[in-house]
């Protein structure tokens, strides 16, 4: 078990209600329903994949804490994948492309230590 554990996943096809935005969630309405999802919204700015209000959108995906978590996101032809299949977030600690100089003395491993969460 532990954290390999792969989450069950759906695909819901929606139109987007609220774009993402720093601090702002992405909100899709599929089916009569508002649908909060977590995007990561720098990573998609840095990827320059851009989301509009009125976008049909398709994802695959998993619900987590009552939000939609995509691992990829489809707009027309143009695809982003946010989350691996273990629902790991592509921007957190860059694990996969750890190629660049010196792999980065350990940084961006330990989000969640708590620095830097002052005033929460």
């Amino acid at each position: 078990g532990g954290d390999t554990e792969v989450h069950e996943v759906e695909t819901i096809i929606g139109t987007v209600v609220q774009a993402p935005a720093d601090g702002v969630d992405m909100i899709v309405e599929a089916g009569g329903q508002e649908i909060l999802v977590g995007t990561g919204p720098g990573y998609l700015a840095e990827r320059g994949f851009e989301i509009v209000v009125g976008d049909s959108v398709e994802m695959t995906g998993f619900w987590e804490d009552g939000e939609f978590k995509p691992q990829t996101i489809a707009i027309g032809a143009s695809s982003i994948t946010l989350r691996d299949e273990y629902g790991r977030p592509a921007w957190s600690g860059a694990g996969r492309r750890a190629n660049s100089q010196g792999g980065g003395q350990g940084q961006g491993r330990r989000l969640q230590d708590g620095s830097g969460q002052t005033g929460v």
